[in-house]
């Protein structure tokens, strides 16, 4: 279990609380969008260790203990402590990074409203209750009004739900009827919705009318209470087990926990884990090699993982968030602003435009840049966030070109820059770090990275041409040629 923390650690980093009131106004002005509000506010306390995993397991606790509650009014006890296993399920649910907090929430407050219409004892009441609630319970908690009116038994519920999902489609919303009345409208639209994202609800109705079901059925109903409990408990202990397994990726999770220590640049944490956990995943070489050239001591690391070759140093970009982001920070670390750049921005835009992660980094490479339009706009963001200490010291380098040379970490960044006007690769990752070199040749770590990429690429000849006027020469030499022969 020494992994579980840092699922939440790195949650955190993909969404923050914005305390802006008309972002929060539009925000709510969309189906879901107060429970989505609601989850936000909680994931921005996820940063402090054990704080994410406290927080998820008490409101899972609630959750089983609501959904025991409905068994029990449903008429399904003894059986109410299979009411704990859609909670074990929405547990799980958060080690996929596509799933939205807002799934928990809202899971949470529709248990408690169905708690209420619950409690009507006449049956027409009920029914018309449960009716109309599910019209605000739409645009509050979004897709989870489809599962209460379900678990209500209310046709009617189930039509409005339909209506209001057929209207917001409409309405630009969406173009996928699931996400707006399925459970795939708690996972990140920048990313299709697993298969198991049915399973939370699929589980949750399994389990109160397969309660109330079992509850009802002679043989089964003399038993002795003892006798269910422990088969309920045993019930819960399995999904426990199976869970851990089948949902939790422990090569995903190290990946996270490495990101986590990147973040805080913990570098040296970085390479303890590294030396204790099979490095056969060119991600967790990426990360191990940005920690050692942090460090200083690439040099004498490199080739230290198999396979040796040009993607352990550098993974290719594959648009998905987590990758974009580790590149955004290789790439920074590299010296090469334009691209640490570029992926923050991509990174970013697919979690969802607030990870304070990547929007720290584009504060810090439009600053380095001298964009300082730009990165107030990020930086006013980030005010609004528990980041705001972190913003305002960045603030006060805003217009002030002195203050920024003079800064330890961008002041060395912006030296990195090279005044070439051209497409960042066009010559080859090699070729715009020797330009980095050049205009900076103090920033060892990109000297560090130049070698390292030679060497595991198996082109050690080039190491003998490491300058930008070496290469320039050489390329010089061979027109010559090339003209000569043509002659």
């Amino acid at each position: 279990m020494q992994l579980l923390p840092f699922n939440f650690q790195y949650l955190e980093q993909t969404t923050t609380f914005v305390d802006d009131k008309e972002l929060l106004a539009e925000q709510a002005s969309s189906p879901g969008g107060c429970a989505a509000i609601a989850g936000d506010y909680i994931v921005q306390f996820f940063g402090t260790p054990y704080a994410g995993l406290a927080i998820t397991a008490a409101l899972c606790l609630l959750i089983g203990l609501m959904t025991s509650s409905v068994i029990t009014k449903k008429g399904g006890k003894p059986w109410q402590l299979l009411g704990f296993l859609p909670a074990v399920a929405v547990f799980f649910q958060h080690y996929n990074t596509s799933y939205l907090y807002s799934g928990t929430v809202s899971m949470a407050i529709m248990l408690a409203v169905l708690l209420l219409t619950e409690s009507i004892g006449n049956k027409k009441w009920r029914l018309a209750v449960s009716s109309i609630i599910a019209i605000p319970l739409y645009y509050i908690c979004g897709p989870i009004a489809m599962l209460y009116s379900i678990l209500s038994l209310n046709i009617i519920g189930i039509a409005l739900v339909l209506a209001l999902g057929g209207m917001s489609i409409y309405g630009g919303e969406s173009y996928e009827m699931l996400r707006m009345v399925g459970p795939q409208g708690y996972y990140n639209s920048f990313i299709d919705a697993p298969s198991s994202a049915f399973i939370s609800w699929s589980i949750m109705i399994a389990s109160v009318f397969g309660a109330v079901l079992l509850a009802k059925i002679p043989f089964i109903k003399n038993l002795k209470p003892v006798y269910i409990h422990t088969f309920g408990a045993l019930a819960v202990v399995a999904s426990l087990v199976f869970g851990a397994n089948a949902f939790i990726d422990k090569n995903a999770e190290f990946f996270k926990e490495l990101n986590c220590h990147i973040h805080n640049k913990e570098w040296q944490a970085v390479t303890d884990r590294c030396a204790e956990h099979d490095m056969n995943n060119i991600l967790f070489q990426n990360c191990a090699y940005m920690a050692w050239a942090e460090l200083g001591e690439l040099d004498n690391h490199i080739g230290d993982y198999p396979p040796k070759y040009f993607y352990s140093v550098l993974a290719p970009a594959d648009r998905t968030p987590h990758v974009s982001a580790m590149l955004s920070e290789i790439y920074y670390s590299m010296g090469h602003l334009a691209y640490a750049q570029r992926y923050a921005f991509e990174a970013n835009e697919l979690f969802g435009g607030r990870s304070p992660r990547m929007l720290q980094m584009l504060v810090k490479t439009n600053i380095a840049y001298g964009s300082y339009a730009v990165a107030e706009k990020y930086i006013n963001i980030l005010s609004k966030t528990r980041y705001k200490e972190w913003a305002e010291q960045k603030r006060a380098l805003l217009y002030d070109d002195k203050a920024v040379l003079a800064d330890k970490e961008l002041g060395s960044k912006r030296r990195c820059i090279f005044p070439d006007n051209r497409f960042s690769g066009i010559k080859g990752i090699d070729n715009d770090l020797k330009h980095v070199l050049a205009a900076n040749p103090d920033h060892k770590i990109t000297l560090s990275y130049l070698k390292a990429l030679y060497i595991l690429n198996g082109e050690q000849e080039k190491l003998n041409h490491i300058s930008i006027d070496d290469e320039e020469e050489q390329d010089a030499k061979m027109e010559e040629s090339a003209a000569s022969t043509v002659l």
